[in-house]
This record gives structure tokens, sequence and C-alpha cells, in this order.
């Protein structure tokens, strides 16, 4: 096998392997079998041809290249995380904080989109990390759209109904629904329902950061106007796509 054909083969696998998950230089080397150096050498033509772009921490994910491959006659569909990514860059960069895009996974949430500012701590990426419903703002939001039929039917099966119910029921539908040291130790979480024009969830955008400094405490409204805003762009932009105009939670209050 020549040298030109075995780099091929290696750039295609670690496409794969980003496609898959995002993910930072030591993890894309232990997911494709190839040495660091190797890897980091592939990794900067991959970045040097925008096939993959590299956040500011480390993480590698799918460029605009090969994001574009899949609509020459027509364009691509977008994602939920293709439409929720500037919303989240912009609310990261407005909170100084962690930001990330959840949706609903059976009786989890994943989180499958993360945008991250420079700060002197950091968490670590979540992308990929999946959590119990019950676990967190970000599944108690989403599970405050449900209807009442289906609420029920999870809760029957449940065996701590009796605080999932209790967590709902001091929650703000409509609003954000804070949650401390639930998912990690020493984190705080806001999060908000992304809603779709029947009101029911398809997503949850939410902001993280360490509970000494999130929410800082003079800006805890700031921080909740900001995530319902961008919860509200965010569902608008994505129900345009699929099937006109979705209202925006503090439209729906009115």
């Amino acid at each position: 096998m020549s040298s030109g054909v075995q780099s091929v083969q290696r750039a295609v696998a670690l496409l794969g392997a980003v496609a898959e998950r995002p993910a930072g230089l030591v993890d894309l080397a232990g997911a494709t079998d190839l040495p660091v150096s190797t890897t980091a050498r592939l990794l900067s033509t991959l970045v040097g041809v925008d096939a993959l772009r590299r956040d500011d921490d480390g993480t590698y994910r799918i460029g605009p290249a090969v994001s574009a491959l899949g609509g020459e006659a027509e364009e691509r569909e977008q994602t939920i995380e293709d439409v929720a990514y500037p919303h989240l860059v912009g609310l990261a960069t407005l909170l100084d904080e962690a930001t990330g895009l959840s949706v609903r996974a059976g009786d989890d949430t994943v989180t499958v989109l993360q945008v991250d500012t420079p700060r002197p701590v950091q968490a670590q990426n979540w992308e990929g990390m999946r959590w119990p419903l019950h676990a967190g703002g970000s599944g108690l939001c989403v599970m405050s759209t449900w209807s009442a039929e289906v609420l029920e039917q999870y809760l029957d099966e449940h065996p701590d109904a009796a605080t999932v119910r209790r967590r709902l029921a001091e929650g703000d539908p409509d609003g954000v629904w804070w949650t401390v040291e639930d998912y990690v130790e020493g984190l705080t979480s806001g999060a908000v329902a992304v809603r779709d024009r029947d009101g029911a969830a398809v997503a949850a955008i939410y902001a993280y950061g360490p509970s000494y400094r999130f929410p800082d405490p003079a800006r805890v409204a700031e921080v909740e106007s900001a995530l319902v805003e961008t919860a509200g762009r965010v569902a608008r932009a994505w129900g345009s796509q699929l099937a006109g105009p979705v209202s925006s939670p503090e439209e729906e209050s009115r």
C-alpha cells in the first residue's frame, strides 16, 4: 500500500470518528488506533482544508467543507445542532460560560452540542454524555412540557416518582430550571426548553459553570432572560425550517 493511499484511509477514519463524536487529539488517536503524532499531523491538514474545525478547547468537529458535501444540487438539511450553534456561541459570549444543547434519548437526555469560552476554570466537554431525565434541569424542563397522560405514564414506572413530581412542581415551565450539583459536584446549570409549535420540547438550551461564580447573584435576571431568549430564537429558527414559525417561550406566555 502506498503512503498516499494509507494517508487517505487514515484521514477518512479520523473524519468518521469525529462525525460519530467530536473529540480531542488523544481521544481521536485512540479511536482510530493511530499514533498521536500522526493523528496531530492529519488533523492539522484536515483543519487546513476546512474538512474539520478545531474549538478553543481542542475539540475537533466536522468542518464546512465536509458539511457542504451533502448538498450540491440541493441544500443539505440542517440538524438542530446546526441551527442552534450560532445562538449558543452568542449566549456563551454574553455569559462567558459554557453553553450546550441537549435532546431526549429515551429516558435520558444527551448533550449533542457544547460551546466553551476561555475561563480560568473549565469543566470537560459533555458532548455525547447521557443523563437520566429526572437528574437535572435539561431533563426537567423537557418533562415539564409533556402532556399529563405522557407524564403519568413515565412516573408510574419511576422508582422515585414523588421526588420527580416535587421537582417538577417547583419549576417554572416557561422559565429557567436551575440545578446545583445535580450532574457534577461544584457545577450549577440553568436550562430552558426549546419548544415546537405545539409547545412540546424538542431540546433544551443550557448554560453552566462553577457554582462559586455562576450565576453571579447580580446577573441572575440577565442570565435567565438570555437563556429564555436564546431558546426562543433556536425554536423559531428550527421551526421555520420544518413547518413555519414557532412561538418563543415569552410569546407563549402572553
